[in-house]
C-alpha cells in the first residue's frame, strides 16, 4: 500500500507542475486562462482530489493495522511521520469532533451503494430515522456508514473555503449554544467593563458584562445525485469518483452558504453579518472597476487583531483586474510615471497562490459577480462558527429519472454557521472595525 500511495504522491506532483504552468502561461501573457485552459485546469484538480481520496482511504486502512493515527501520518518517501499531518479544516476532522468512526462492514462506498440499490434487507444498514429498524429501508433512506461519512466530511473541511478556517463546533444534538460577548463598543467601555480612575472618597462606576448566545440550529442540507444504472453494476470502479464528486458537492454548497446565506432556514453568510462593514466606493469611480484606493481602505477597516487570520474571498471574475492592480513608485522628483515603477500589489506566494498586502488571495465563483457589493471580501473566518452533525443520510429514488435508466440518490446532512460579533466594533476613536469587511457595488 506504501508503494501505491508513493505514486501516487509522485503523479499529484506532476499534475501539480501541469496546473502551475497553466496558470503562469496566462499570468506571463496579462489574461485569463481561455477556455480551453481552464477545462484542463479543471480536469488536473479533479484528477488530484480523486487521489487524495485514494491516499486518505490508504492511510486509513494503515493506519487500523498499525493503531496509529490515519491522517496524514506519513511523510512523503511514505514512512510514518507525526509531524507531517496534513492539517484538514485547520486541524479539524471528523475525529478529532466526534471520535474515531468505527469501521464499516462494507469494503467499500460503492459495495454499500450496491447493496442500497438491492433494496432487499441487509443487517449492515442503518436507518436514518429514530426508531427506524436496521436493515429495512425506510422514509428517512440509510444513514452513510460512519468511516465513509468521515472521508467526506474531512474532504469536505479542506476544500471548503469557509469550513477550512472557521471555528468549527460538532453537534451532538439539533442545537449547540456558543458563548462569547455582545458588545463592540470600544468609545466608553471594553469588553462590557468601564475602568475609571477614582480619586480618595470616589465611587467606582457600575460595570456592564453581557454574554451573547450563538445559538447553532442544524440545518437540512439536501444534494440530488443522479447515477446511471450501468456505473452502479459497476460501483467499486467509480468508488473514489463518487466519493469526490459528494465532497466536492458538499463543500461547494456549505461556502455558498457560508458566504451568501439569508439565516432563514439556512446558515447566516458573511455578507449578511450583522458585524460586516462595507466600504464605500470612490468618487466618480467607473463600473466594474476594483482599484487601490478600494484594496487600501477595505485593510484599513479590518480589525487588527484579525489581520493573521485574514483572507481575500474574491470573485474569479476579478482576477484580470486584480493581476492588474498597481501601486505607482515616485521618483525621485516626485512625479508619478517619469523615472518611477509601477509595482503589483497581488504576488505570486511562491505556492500557486497569491497575496495582496501580505494576505493569501482565495478566487471562488461562490460570492457575487464583479461590479455587485460582496465581489470582493476581505475576513478572519476564524471569527465565523461553523456547527456540524456527524450524521449523512442517502435514500434511493428509483422513479425521478426512471425515463433515463438513471437512480437518483438524496444526500442529507445537517449544519449551520454565523458569525461570532453581534456588530461592528467601534473603537474610541475611528471609524468602526471588524472581522469582515467588502466594497460597495460600483
Amino acid at each position: 500500500m506504501r508503494k501505491q500511495r508513493r505514486q501516487l504522491q509522485a503523479t499529484n506532483q506532476k499534475l501539480k507542475e501541469q496546473a502551475q504552468a497553466i496558470r503562469d502561461n496566462s499570468v506571463v501573457e496579462g489574461r485569463d486562462m481561455t477556455a480551453t485552459e481552464l477545462r484542463e485546469h479543471s480536469e488536473i484538480v479533479a484528477k488530484l482530489a480523486a487521489n487524495d481520496v485514494q491516499i486518505h482511504r490508504i492511510d486509513e486502512e494503515t493506519a487500523r493495522e498499525l493503531s496509529m493515527p490515519a491522517i496524514g501520518a506519513y511523510d512523503s518517501s511514505g514512512r510514518f511521520n507525526p509531524a507531517a499531518r496534513r492539517q484538514i479544516g485547520g486541524g479539524r476532522s471528523f475525529s478529532s469532533m466526534f471520535g474515531s468512526p468505527v469501521p464499516s462492514d462494507f469494503s467499500s462506498f460503492g459495495e454499500f451503494l450496491q447493496v442500497l440499490d438491492t433494496g432487499l434487507a441487509d443487517n449492515r444498514l442503518q436507518a436514518a430515522v429514530q426508531g427506524g429498524s436496521e436493515g429495512v429501508g425506510v422514509d428517512g433512506g440509510f444513514l452513510i456508514p460512519p468511516d465513509f461519512a468521515a472521508t467526506l466530511m474531512d474532504a469536505t473541511l479542506e476544500s471548503s473555503v469557509v469550513a477550512s478556517r472557521a471555528q468549527i463546533e460538532p453537534m451532538q444534538f439539533a442545537q449547540k449554544i456558543v458563548a462569547g460577548l455582545d458588545t463592540q463598543d470600544h468609545s466608553s467601555f471594553i469588553g462590557g467593563f468601564i475602568g475609571v480612575w477614582i480619586g480618595e472618597g470616589g465611587s467606582l462606576s457600575g460595570q456592564k458584562w453581557k454574554l451573547r448566545q450563538l445559538v447553532l440550529q442544524a440545518r437540512k442540507l439536501g444534494i440530488l445525485a443522479p447515477v446511471t444504472s450501468e456505473l452502479l453494476a459497476d460501483a467499486p470502479a467509480f468508488d473514489s469518483p463518487m466519493v469526490t464528486a459528494l465532497s466536492n458537492a458538499m463543500a461547494w454548497f456549505l461556502d455558498y452558504a457560508f458566504l451568501n446565506g439569508n439565516g432563514v432556514g439556512q446558515p447566516l453568510g458573511v455578507l449578511n453579518d450583522p458585524a460586516l462593514v462595507v466600504v464605500n466606493k470612490e468618487t466618480s469611480q467607473a463600473a466594474s472597476t476594483i482599484n487601490y484606493e478600494n484594496v487600501k481602505n477595505m485593510y484599513s477597516r479590518l480589525h487588527q487583531a484579525c489581520v493573521n487570520n485574514a483572507v481575500w474571498i474574491i470573485n474569479q471574475g476579478c482576477r484580470a483586474q486584480m493581476l492588474g492592480l498597481v501601486q505607482t513608485v515616485k521618483n525621485v522628483a516626485g512625479t508619478d510615471n517619469v523615472g518611477g515603477s509601477a509595482d503589483p500589489l497581488m504576488r505570486d506566494d511562491g505556492r500557486g497562490g497569491f497575496v495582496l498586502l501580505g494576505i493569501p488571495v482565495v478566487f471562488t465563483e461562490k460570492t457575487p459577480a464583479l461590479t455587485n457589493q460582496g465581489d470582493i471580501i476581505l475576513a478572519d473566518l476564524s471569527q465565523y462558527v461553523v456547527g456540524m452533525r456527524s450524521e449523512i443520510s442517502i435514500k434511493k429514488s428509483e422513479h425521478l429519472y426512471f425515463d433515463s435508466d438513471q437512480v437518483a440518490y438524496r444526500i442529507l446532512m445537517r449544519a449551520d454557521g454565523k458569525g461570532k460579533w453581534s456588530q461592528a466594533m467601534q473603537p474610541k476613536n475611528g471609524s468602526t472595525l471588524s472581522w469582515a469587511v467588502t466594497l460597495q457595488a460600483r
